[in-house]
């Protein structure tokens, strides 16, 4: 049974970089026992190295997983971590119609992040991960897949866009999308489909240690039986040319390549204390949703 997002895989060419980065906007602390994991209240982030340096920055609307997103009360505390960091924005912060405050951001090497500020969460609330957003080739057949594997159920999809607020978030022109929206425990899944502008390229990753969000982990007390059931639903066993990587610190670990060739490892961890009950608050996501 799967118990949630364990974390989100990142090849990063300049390790120190990338942990200086994402620890000080999500306010994860290294993991000395499993290596290159980094610890956030409700998720984690496992660091690898990258295979090189990006020889270009992922585009907003390629497939995959394309961005986790922090959140907190005041999206200015949040801009501030990602200039201080090394990091950019897109274009500053902006409201969509929904009274959150909301921009993308790149990290020192391009990969983008959301900073979302949400005017009903508590002041003193320590920063957390919302989501991580995967964009997809076909929106309907990747939820039925998510849907399927975690036993929740999807709100949407629906369309956003056209509109100048959403193409100056981007950075992008003319840009039409379905967005969905579904619970994975302790962090949510969010799922992009572009109707406009639709990318031309690779749908998936080649390598494991190519630059980017390399994979999703989710937590289970049986990988093996977890994978089995993917299958059925209809991903394929990762292909050994893709040279995934176990967890550091798991007992038991097993690849799959889901839709669009999104890589996902289930994971069952040696230890409580670098499982999701390990987390601070785990539950931060619902609570914060709840009270809105």
């Amino acid at each position: 049974m799967i118990s949630g997002l364990h974390h989100v895989g990142l090849a990063a060419a300049d390790i120190a970089t990338a942990a200086r980065f994402h620890g000080a906007l999500t306010g994860a602390t290294p993991n000395e026992v499993a290596g290159g994991l980094l610890t956030a209240i409700n998720v984690r982030i496992e660091l690898h190295q990258a295979s090189g340096p990006a020889t270009t920055v992922p585009a907003l609307n390629r497939p995959g997983i394309r961005h986790l997103c922090v959140q907190n009360f005041d999206c200015g505390r949040l801009e501030a971590a990602v200039i201080t960091n090394g990091g950019s924005l897109i274009a500053p912060p902006l409201d969509l119609g929904t009274g959150n405050m909301y921009a993308y951001a790149r990290d020192p090497e391009g990969n983008i992040v959301e900073i979302e500020g949400l005017p009903y969460a508590p002041p003193e609330q320590p920063n957390w991960a919302g989501h991580v957003a995967l964009v997809t080739c076909d929106i309907d057949a990747t939820l039925r897949f998510y849907s399927a594997l975690l036993g929740t159920q999807a709100s949407g999809p629906r369309q956003v866009g056209p509109s100048p607020a959403v193409d100056r978030m981007g950075g992008m022109s003319g840009a039409i999308l379905n967005g969905a929206w579904l619970s994975a425990g302790n962090i949510g899944l969010e799922f992009w489909q572009f109707r406009e502008p639709v990318h031309d390229g690779a749908a998936d990753r080649s390598r494991f240690y190519e630059p980017g969000f390399s994979h999703l982990a989710f937590e289970s007390d049986d990988p093996a039986r977890d994978m089995e059931r993917a299958i059925t639903l209809g991903a394929i066993p990762a292909d050994r040319a893709i040279e995934p990587r176990p967890t550091p610190g798991a007992l038991d670990s097993r690849f799959v390549s889901g839709p669009d060739g999104v890589l996902i490892e289930f994971v069952r961890m040696a230890s409580s204390d670098l499982a999701l009950a390990g987390l601070a608050d785990r539950d931060v996501v619902a609570r914060i949703e709840a009270g809105r």
